[in-house]
């Protein structure tokens, strides 16, 4: 029996909220062991839960990895770089956060990469740095070394461990850059019951650094999860993740397992994405833990205020979750350390830990084993597609100057050829247009134009477009256009950054 909209209810008139992360839950449980819903499927959770078959439809269509019908289960990136397979038995789908592998996939539940008739397992991210010294975060011990150093921060005052997150001057990690200490001062101030969540949906094209270091440190992740928890006086932790991490979130459970049993005051849940990238917004994050589709909420109230279930709630990313580990443990002064991931036409390519002093051409040289060829002109995306893309000429300034007053993710991305600028800025927008949450019209509508604009090399008008957007929506996404936009017309202007 096909389902219908009968009964429709607003989720508002839903009594027990939470009825709506386990119905969800449950869904992508469903999903992950017969690789779709059937209807009855969906019927009966709907009922089991009581919600409306027309508002189970609604919250289960947003996500892209839930699929309604049986359909091939490999699934390949087709992002620019990486759309190399040409079997034709698959589903090609955005960036994968597999960008250090060639035509990275997933097959039968499982990372890997697709080279001719070869299908070859993904192992765990490369790192870059060629020895231990200086290394902080990458600098990895065995796991008694996170447990002792955890149990004896655990017994300092938490406020005192703030004032220590403050005075290092840690910022988020993500891509905003938002100070971390003044997060967790202003969480722990808040009245009521507190929740801690580490935003691990990294879909953020070109980027894979979250990914690697799960890969590579998940102790000091954990504990840093374990850490925020303590300063804000929170028991409960949720770790949202991609759906698309697979091996990463068996790591995640394998790492929480070892930590509950050694600190028994903390309960640890652990959510998979399914396919949105809007989720990565942390106020969208909490209504898909909510059970909801993933829609950004009009802030204030922020977080630290009203978050999950309407509990103040921190959230920061897994490179921000290890710093705080890190600089407790260590000292202050290596806040200015960051992650990044480096892929594309390069020879070697990974992760690495660095203070940001070294310029790209040095980044290559000495992490990336060179430039796949030395007769090429490059060009760079760097933090991921809402970053900002940077010619040859501006390989040779210190990362940190290319960084000041930017945003983005901890990412490189180097290619060749000045055709491939322009398939990479339009594949960005059309992810952009594709990924948008349909609640802004200036996002949802404004995207796909000004793809056309760029096709047509109006620059004017996209850049003009670009920044409307930028100053007329809710959330990140749609802000997040004006920086990648702005910064490839200046490049096919010919015109370079101070």
């Amino acid at each position: 029996m096909p389902i219908t909209r009968k009964k429709i209810k607003s989720l508002s008139s839903i009594k027990n909220k939470e009825n709506l992360s386990f119905f969800l839950n449950m869904a992508k449980d469903i999903q992950e062991k017969q690789g779709f819903l059937k209807n009855e499927d969906i019927k009966s959770l709907a009922n089991r839960y009581g919600i409306a078959d027309s508002v189970a439809i609604s919250i289960l269509s947003f996500y892209e990895m839930i699929k309604f019908e049986k359909s091939d289960v490999k699934y390949v990136c087709k992002a620019p770089g990486c759309n190399t397979y040409n079997g034709k038995d698959c589903n090609f789908i955005n960036c994968l956060g597999l960008c250090d592998h060639n035509s990275p996939g997933i097959f039968n539940g499982e990372q890997v990469s697709f080279q001719s008739d070869k299908i070859s397992k993904i192992g765990k991210t490369k790192i870059l740095n060629s020895d231990n010294k200086n290394l902080y975060l990458l600098n990895i011990k065995d796991v008694e070394y996170y447990l002792d150093k955890l149990n004896k921060l655990l017994e300092v005052n938490p406020n005192n461990l703030i004032d220590n997150i403050i005075s290092s001057n840690l910022t988020g990690k993500g891509g905003a850059g938002f100070p971390t200490g003044k997060k967790l001062q202003l969480t722990r101030q808040s009245k009521g019951e507190k929740i801690v969540i580490c935003n691990a949906d990294e879909s953020e094209p070109f980027v894979f650094k979250d990914r690697g270091i799960i890969d590579n440190n998940p102790f000091a992740v954990v504990s840093g999860m374990i850490l925020a928890a303590h300063m804000v006086n929170a028991k409960d932790i949720y770790i949202y993740i991609r759906g698309e991490y697979i091996k990463q979130k068996e790591i995640l459970k394998e790492t929480v397992d070892i930590f509950q049993n050694k600190f028994k005051g903390f309960n640890f849940t652990i959510v998979s994405g399914a396919g949105a990238y809007i989720c990565g917004e942390e106020t969208a994050l909490l209504e898909s833990i909510e059970g909801k589709r993933g829609h950004p909420r009009i802030k204030p109230p922020f977080p630290g205020e009203s978050g999950l279930f309407n509990k103040p709630t921190i959230i920061q990313n897994v490179e921000t979750m290890g710093w705080i580990f890190e600089i407790l443990a260590e000292r202050p002064s290596i806040a200015d350390r960051r992650i990044f991931s480096i892929a594309g036409e390069v020879n070697s390519k990974g992760i690495f830990e660095t203070d940001g002093s070294n310029s790209i051409n040095e980044i290559v040289a000495k992490f990336a084993g060179g430039f796949a060829n030395k007769e090429n002109d490059y060009f760079a995306i760097i933090g991921g597609a809402s970053g900002f893309f940077v010619n040859s000429k501006q390989f040779e300034k210190p990362l940190k100057k290319l960084l000041e007053n930017k945003s983005g993710a901890g990412s490189i991305y180097i290619f060749s050829k000045y055709d491939k600028l322009k398939e990479i800025m339009l594949y960005i927008l059309d992810f952009f247009a594709e990924q948008s949450c349909g609640q802004c019209n200036p996002c949802f509508l404004g995207y796909s134009k000004l793809k056309n604009l760029i096709s047509n090399n109006r620059f004017e008008e996209a850049v003009n477009l670009s920044s409307s957007i930028s100053k007329s929506t809710l959330c990140g996404l749609g802000k997040a256009g004006f920086q990648p936009v702005s910064s490839f017309i200046k490049i096919v202007e010919g015109e370079y950054f101070d």
